[in-house]
């Protein structure tokens, strides 16, 4: 009886803990990503457990004032914002061939350039 509370107990655990990190390709790079509860935002797998430029992106957001000559009316809204941060747009694919648009960091982290803009 006790073992079986144990085993349940450990099984609802590890899947509390487990963290869902996907893969996401260019034509030159991979890049391991997971969504943020945190951020509401998919970001680089070097977010998960140390600072990283991707989540100071997102909290400067709270501060930034957006330059009169970024049109929010881009595609993707977080376009003007990721330039304005001085990020690079990348696309990437997964392994289903969905396709999503990214902010690098200078330091090679990921936010999911969507995430700019909320």
């Amino acid at each position: 009886m006790y073992l079986n509370k144990f085993i349940f107990l450990f099984l609802i655990s590890s899947q509390i803990n487990a963290m869902d990190f996907t893969i996401w390709k260019t034509q030159n790079k991979k890049y391991e990503v997971f969504y943020s509860k945190e951020f509401d935002v998919y970001l680089s797998s070097e977010c998960y457990q140390k600072k990283c430029k991707a989540i100071d992106f997102l909290n400067v957001l709270k501060t930034m004032q957006l330059k009169k000559e970024d049109d929010l009316t881009s595609k993707n809204p977080g376009s003007p914002i990721c330039h304005q941060l001085n990020g690079k747009i990348v696309i990437a694919r997964n392994e289903r061939n969905s396709e999503v648009a990214f902010c690098e960091a200078a330091d090679g982290s990921l936010v999911e350039l969507s995430g700019l803009a909320k």
